[in-house]
């Protein structure tokens, strides 16, 4: 035939358990129908899905180059944009952004795909890749305020929030009073924004903007939790925080972290069986959270039972070996914490 889908279809049945005779098809279909660009295309997916990048790069290559000399100003912007995520499996960085930047010109919302796709790799190296070439992308595109808020939240993500605050900052002066502000700086925006600057001690700021973020969307659960927990955790406006987390949990009544802040604040005013209660409920959602376990244990300690708080203590460092309080609260009841480790 002269249409290449009899082959494509063929190949997609295949490409799951039996990727070579997919191949096959598609080598087929090219030798009666050579160069085009659907076919190379599809060869392309099918290398990519086993992880075979370089050859998965090969075929989209040819794909562009042959779509781009029949029909430049229609080549289809998926196809650039699975070109650069090939590119960034490879850790080709400048010519993963240069595609992304394609697929960008042609659809703004393969930026928020592209996003999708990063949050989706279970790897810091991974996103470190996606970040740079979102750098890439800033540079190229410097009006573009959309890929700052994208590193912003990328950044949140490895927890490097100073630079996920410069990209926050970025994105901001970029939109100014342009007609994107309502669209970029949304309720999201102002959570993500936030929660960068409170887990860099910059209190007062965050919860400006958390605010502004609840202003913009007064459903917005994790915004209420987080504020609480943030008063909570200081001790401070510890009526104005029950209220907050009332209000996310009439949102989402099962959600073990907002059961967790609900009990913090029973602690921080000394409600310590009130507080037991609601930690304990929210240990039953989330079974394995380092900051659960050692609020129980907190918790416990305070009701004069330092038996069962030591080994809540000590499970919350095995999750989270990293947090100096508990293994301080470890030390000081003589806890051997390398087995622990």
């Amino acid at each position: 035939p002269s249409d290449p889908a009899p082959f494509i279809k063929k190949a997609i049945l295949q490409a799951e358990k039996n990727p070579e005779a997919a191949k096959a098809a598609l080598a087929e279909g090219l030798v009666k129908l050579p160069g085009d660009p659907r076919l190379t295309e599809m060869m392309g997916y099918v290398f990519f899905s086993g992880k075979d990048y370089e050859k998965a790069i090969e075929h989209f290559a040819k794909a562009v180059e042959s779509a781009e000399k029949r029909t430049p100003d229609t080549v289809n912007p998926t196809l650039y944009y699975n070109y650069a995520v090939a590119c960034l499996m490879a850790g080709r960085i400048p010519q993963a952004a240069s595609l992304l930047g394609k697929a960008m010109d042609r659809n703004p919302a393969y930026l928020d795909a592209f996003l999708q796709y990063s949050f989706r790799q279970t790897d810091d190296q991974s996103i470190q890749q996606s970040i740079a070439i979102l750098e890439e992308v800033g540079r190229a595109k410097q009006d573009e305020p959309s890929v700052y808020v994208y590193l912003g939240i990328l950044n949140s993500y490895l927890k490097t929030f100073k630079a996920a605050i410069a990209a926050f900052e970025k994105a901001e002066s970029l939109v100014g009073d342009s007609p994107q502000q309502n669209e970029i700086m949304d309720a999201s925006f102002y959570f993500w924004y936030a929660a960068a600057l409170e887990r860099e001690g910059r209190f007062d700021k965050a919860e400006k903007l958390f605010m502004k973020c609840l202003e913009l969307d007064p459903q917005h659960a994790e915004a209420y939790n987080y504020l609480a927990y943030m008063w909570a955790e200081k001790g401070i406006k510890l009526d104005q925080a029950f209220k907050y987390i009332t209000k996310a949990l009439k949102l989402n009544p099962k959600s073990g972290a907002f059961l967790d802040t609900l009990g913090w604040i029973y602690y921080m005013n000394e409600q310590y069986k009130e507080a037991l209660e609601q930690v304990n409920h929210a240990a039953e959602i989330i079974p394995d959270d380092p900051t659960i376990l050692d609020h129980l244990g907190d918790i416990f300690f305070k009701l004069g039972d330092e038996k069962q708080a030591i080994p809540y203590w000590e499970k919350s460092f095995v999750l989270d070996p990293g947090n100096g309080k508990v293994a301080e609260k470890l030390s000081r009841y003589g806890v051997d914490l390398e087995p622990l480790r």
